[in-house]
């Protein structure tokens, strides 16, 4: 990792945003080393500080910066913010973090600090809260915070915290260094796990015992067979004897009925009896009815014929008004005629005095154009003369041609209206004539319909006397049904509450089998488990095997070191034994010099490889507890279900009971199995249904019955109404028939009519047409006659104007030489005549006048002739219906004597006496249909009677020796005990017996996952006892001294290049001792100078940066110390050193100090100066204030 520049914001002292670019050329010129130099407290670590906070969020002052605390934001600001740019092998990143306080104010709280990781381009990696951004950091560079600051930043006080530590605390910081922490936790592992597998093993051999000791003896489960065998035959003999004593139950309910049924036969004879009685006084009412509807044909026709003159009187009043009315319009019509032909004469007297004035004005205008244009003018004039000459002969030509041919066609039309002079009395009797068509074809339809329904009543009043008899048998046999099965009126409570019980124990049954099916599926749930476990088990020995197999190849390196080091007659390092085999002295320094090299790179790998296998181990571990967890809750839910199959084996047995008890008066043989309720219940359900369909029926039948006898007299009365009506209308479509035939004969001959099928609508048809035709060669008569009238005025109008362009001609030619000189005088000859005015608009205005007079007497004179035909058809109208008027009135009378005699007949005084008999069909039916039933009632129940008397014989018959009720509910009672007692005990031995061969088969089934868990038991007992100490710390600190010496090894070659006097060797596993030069003997760390611990404490810190920083690559460097312990000699050599190994390996080295030597000895330099404030700034090539 390489680190390319660092920005930051109000980090402690550096108060603004500073920007640090160590790709700037000033750098590379300077081989990369530079130094970062200031007074003490001026902020030079604040630096460092930032570029741990910007990949990690925080500092190794501060290792927690969150919204509670913040150490490093600059006093007095808002916000802080640290930002790097860096490089690695996967790429170049920008690492941002910053935190700011609320709203941006001093004052505000501190928020939750925040980040965010992009590549060079932009791409985002990730952001969100700093908590995540030492993760992400790791994830890229591949360094956590530990090894960062040990192998890129060499923080101020960690050199010699290795040095003076213990040597066991040395050890643990070893196992983070390099990750060999985990020979600790494998041989705390293994102790667990030897642990673990016995526990299981004792657990599994309690399981067997457990149900090894719930099983049966032979001997208890022979008695429990030979038990059931006895209750079964038990429960058979009480059943049978329940089955007799009901037969006993049955024959006192039907006594009971039977002579309930004969008791209510003897109330309903005597109310039949009384009720006949009191219907007398309503019989004599029906007699009396019956006469009044013999009167009610002749009624109905006096009713008819009186409406019918009233209608006539209202229509001969109307007409008369209407002729009143119209005979004053043709008064007013001739009137305006009159006045609008005076005022035409008057106007046309005026005409030929106008024309002549016209003429001379345009006399005058002509002889002034002809004098005012030249010659070729007046030739002009002359030619246009000419010309309308011309135009009048040919329009008199076309006018003499034109009234030619209206002569003609006059003619044409004149033969016509002598030939068909008859026809124009057609429309005077079109009305009437309409009026009485409707009338025929009005009755003709009623005619028809009559017929039809007489046809149709005759059909209907058989059937409907025929469904009457077939309904009265129908009943007389549903009466004797409900009777003889009145029992089964009950039956629907029986069967609700049989239906309840027989839910019940389907219930029952069906929970009992979704519980046996949960037990079941909890027994496959915990063979499922315990296979599970089983692999789970198998999985975890694969795994303590493979380990096994590499602990045993690493075990065998470790060894052969370990017996390199062991000394005879001293204690083993590991387990402290003396009885291992061992090497001489010269042998064991030998191994414990050449292994040093290899054994910590073989213990990193060694290391990685474990801990992946320790977190399969530990997965398989949580699922194993899992799996166990799961099989103790599936064992406790087996025995609640075993519990639940008891109780629901009790209740299903109450339930039956009850359920025998219900149905037991209908049905002998009760099945055992619930299966089989359904059908028993689906019989009674027969039974109950068939007695309510017979009670509904019954209701029903009573009902058709009584609406078939209304029916029947309704039918009956529309037959004989409808035979009245059907003579009645015959014989007015005939009078209606001879007035049509009147009327149409003047233009219709005789074969054109006929009674039966006389087509009105056709001889209207026919007739209208010929009326048309008359009416439409009237019109064209009088239009060819006005219109010769007209070309004969327009014929002398030509004639006319033919003679005035004659003389025209003559006067343009004499006029051509003359109007020079009489211009003048024709000029004022002209305005004293006529003025300024024109003779056209003049003549047009005149010619206006006239036509509109014209139409005025046109219009006057069609509206009086509209009004003069009007007058007629009402007159000739008027008359048909005083001829009708007294055809009603003659109606009337005969209707009125046929009906005075009708009831004169029947024995009623007056038409009001009638009118008080008379009563509704329904009412007449009903009170007949009453009668009919109270004589059919006291038939019935007389029927009745008899028959339930001598069924009550019969059935005291049946036995001679019958036990009292209460005998019969003693014995009972006691049956029934007896029974539930015995039910009780088959289902309780039932179920011992199923838990016994539950309890076999599992005990069979553990046994084999017994004897596989002790082998695997004794295996890991045997492992952990070459392990030594439980806390696994003897065989840490065995390997840890192996990492150790390859440790000491690295240090030595910084050491030598600082101070080749001094060489670090080790001292039992993890402590070291100082071969001085000068001196003979070995050193203690505790007795060397400061500026010796400076030296030894850099070469080991160096030593651990080269080792933490293996497995990446390093090309950043940082070391924040002073150096102010060391003399001139050993600065300049360290210097030197650092120089080399910068050069040599091609890092970028920076130097934090305040030592001048330091400073004055490199190129490149960063300089931190105190500012006001207690503010700092930075100065130096690369630095960049941006604010």
């Amino acid at each position: 990792m390489k680190i390319l520049s660092v920005e930051l914001k109000n980090i402690n002292s550096l108060a603004g945003t500073w920007k640090i670019d160590f790709t700037d050329p000033s750098f590379v010129q300077n081989h990369n080393i530079f130094v970062i130099f200031g007074d003490t407290g001026s902020g030079k670590s604040s630096i460092l500080d930032a570029i741990t906070i910007a990949l990690y969020g925080r500092t190794p002052r501060q290792d927690r910066i969150n919204s509670s605390g913040n150490e490093v934001m600059t006093r007095n600001t808002a916000s802080c913010m640290a930002r790097l740019k860096y490089q690695c092998r996967k790429g170049v990143f920008i690492s941002e973090w910053r935190q700011r306080r609320a709203k941006d104010k001093i004052s505000g709280r501190l928020q939750d600090p925040e980040f965010c990781v992009m590549r060079e381009d932009g791409t985002l990696i990730d952001e969100g809260k700093a908590a995540n951004l030492a993760e992400v950091t790791q994830k890229i560079i591949e360094l956590d915070y530990k090894q960062f600051v040990r192998s890129i930043i060499l923080a101020q006080g960690e050199f010699s915290h290795f040095l003076d530590c213990k040597p066991n605390e040395r050890a643990e910081i070893l196992e983070k260094l390099d990750g060999s922490d985990n020979y600790r936790k494998i041989a705390v592992a293994i102790a667990n796990r030897a642990d673990e597998e016995e526990s299981l093993f004792q657990e599994k051999k309690r399981d067997i015992d457990f149900f090894n000791n719930k099983q049966l003896s032979d001997e208890e489960l022979d008695a429990r067979r030979t038990e059931l065998v006895t209750l079964s035959e038990q429960r058979k003999d009480a059943e049978d004897e329940l089955l007799r004593l009901h037969k006993y139950e049955q024959w006192y309910e039907a006594l009971d009925q039977k002579e309930k049924r004969h008791g209510d036969a003897l109330v309903r004879l005597s109310d039949a009896v009384n009720a006949i009685e009191l219907f007398e006084p309503s019989a004599r009412k029906i007699q009396k009815a019956d006469k009044a509807l013999l009167c009610e044909v002749s009624y109905n026709a006096v009713v008819s014929a009186r409406n019918a003159l009233k209608e006539r009187k209202k229509e001969f009043e109307e007409i008369s008004a209407n002729l009143i009315k119209e005979k004053e319009t043709l008064s007013e019509c001739e009137r305006k005629k009159e006045e609008a032909t005076s005022s035409l004469s008057e106007c046309k007297s005026k005409q030929k005095d106008l024309e002549l004035l016209w003429q001379k004005v345009r006399d005058i205008d002509t002889r002034k154009d002809g004098a005012t244009y030249q010659k070729d003018e007046a030739q002009k004039r002359y030619d246009d003369v000419f010309g309308k000459l011309q135009s009048v002969k040919e329009e008199l030509e076309k006018a003499r041609s034109l009234s030619s041919e209206l002569t003609e066609k006059a003619s044409v039309y004149e033969e016509y209206g002598k030939e068909h002079s008859a026809d124009a009395g057609i429309e005077s009797v079109l009305s009437g004539l309409g009026e009485k068509i409707n009338q025929f074809e009005r009755v003709s339809a009623e005619v028809k319909t009559r017929s039809e329904a007489e046809e149709n009543l005759l059909p209907e009043i058989t059937r409907l006397e025929n469904v009457k008899n077939e309904l009265l048998t129908k009943k007389e046999k549903l009466e004797a049904y409900i009777e003889d099965h009145k029992t089964d009126e009950k039956l629907s409570d029986v069967i609700s509450f049989a239906k309840n019980k027989s839910h019940d124990i389907s219930a029952s049954e069906e929970e009992l089998s979704e519980i046996k099916e949960k037990l079941d599926k909890t027994r496959q749930d915990i063979e499922k488990a315990e296979e599970n476990l089983a692999g789970l088990n198998d999985i975890r020995n694969e795994i303590l095997s493979e380990l096994d197999t590499y602990f045993l190849d690493e075990t065998q390196f470790i060894a052969g070191e370990l017996q390199k080091r062991l000394i005879k007659g001293k204690p083993c390092p590991v387990c402290g034994s003396l009885e291992h085999p061992a090497c001489d002295e010269t042998s064991a320094g030998e191994g414990a010099s050449n292994g040093a090299n290899n054994v910590a790179e073989r213990t990193a790998s060694f290391a990685e490889r474990v801990r992946n296998m320790q977190l399969r181990r530990d997965k398989n571990n949580e699922d194993i507890q899992h799996t166990e967890t799961e099989l103790t809750v599936l064992k406790g839910d087996k025995k609640t279900l075993l519990n639940k199959i008891e109780d629901l084996e009790k209740e299903k047995i109450s339930a039956y009971k009850a359920f025998c008890d219900a149905v037991s008066s209908w049905i002998n043989a009760i099945p055992e199995s619930s299966k089989d309720f359904d059908k028993l219940l689906a019989v009674l359900k027969e039974k109950s249904e068939a007695y309510r369909d017979g009670v509904k029926e019954l209701a029903q039948l009573k009902e058709e019955i009584s609406d078939n006898t209304i029916a029947f007299t309704g039918k009956k009365k529309d037959f004989d109404n409808n035979s009245a009506s059907l003579k009645a209308a015959r014989d007015e479509k005939e009078r209606y028939f001879d007035a049509i035939k009147e009327t149409c004969s003047p233009w219709l001959p005789e074969n054109a009519f006929s009674f039966d099928k006389f087509d009105g609508g056709g001889c209207l048809e026919s007739l209208s047409e010929r009326a048309k035709l008359w009416a439409e060669n009237k019109a064209c008569a009088d239009e060819a006659e006005k219109r010769l009238l007209e070309l004969s005025a327009e014929e002398k109008t030509l004639s006319d104007q033919q003679t005035i362009r004659e003389s025209d001609e003559r006067t343009a030619k004499t006029a051509l030489t003359e109007c020079e000189s009489a211009l003048s005088a024709l000029t004022a000859e002209r305005q004293e005549l006529f003025g300024e005015q024109s003779v056209e608009e003049c003549q047009r205005a005149f010619s206006e006048k006239l036509e509109s007079l014209a139409a005025a007497v046109d219009k006057a004179t069609s509206e009086a002739d509209a009004a003069r035909n009007s007058v007629t058809g009402l007159e000739a109208s008027l008359r048909e219906h005083e001829k009708l008027l007294k055809n009603a009135e003659s109606a009337y009378s005969e209707a009125s004597v046929a009906f005075t005699e009708k009831l004169s007949e029947n024995g009623f005084a007056s038409e009001d006496d009638f009118l008080e008999s008379r009563l509704e069909p329904s009412v007449i039916s009903s009170l007949k249909e009453k009668q009919k039933q109270l004589s059919d009632n006291k038939i019935s129940a007389e029927s009745s009677v008899r028959e339930t008397e001598d069924d009550l014989t019969a059935h005291k018959k049946l036995f001679d020796d019958v036990p009292t009720k209460e005998e019969l509910a003693s014995s009972k009672e006691k049956v029934n005990e007896e029974l539930d007692s015995i039910l009780g005990s088959i289902g309780k031995i039932t179920a011992e017996l199923e838990e016994n061969e539950r309890n076999k088969a599992a005990a069979q089934d553990k046994l084999a996952a017994l004897e596989a868990q002790k082998a695997l038991r004794d295996k890991w007992a045997k492992l952990r006892g070459l392990m030594g100490n439980k806390d696994g710390s003897s065989f840490s600190i065995f390997v840890q001294g192996i990492t150790f010496r390859h440790l000491l090894k690295l240090a030595n070659k910084h050491l030598a290049l600082m101070k080749d006097r001094y060489e670090l060797v080790p001292k039992g596993d993890v402590d070291f001792e100082i071969n001085d030069a000068s001196f003979s003997s070995p050193r203690s760390v505790t007795n060397i100078s400061g500026g010796e611990r400076f030296l030894i404490s850099l070469s080991l810190a160096l030593g651990i940066a080269d080792f933490a920083s293996r497995t990446v690559r390093v090309d950043s460097l940082f070391l924040d110390e002073g150096f102010g312990s060391l003399d001139g000699e050993t600065l300049r050599n360290v210097l030197d050193c650092l120089k080399r190994q910068q050069q040599k390996e091609g890092k970028m080295l920076g130097i934090i100090t305040h030592v001048d030597t330091v400073v004055d000895s490199i190129a490149q330099k960063i300089e931190v100066k105190p500012a006001a404030g207690g503010h700092s700034i930075i100065r130096g090539e690369g630095i960049s204030h941006l604010g």
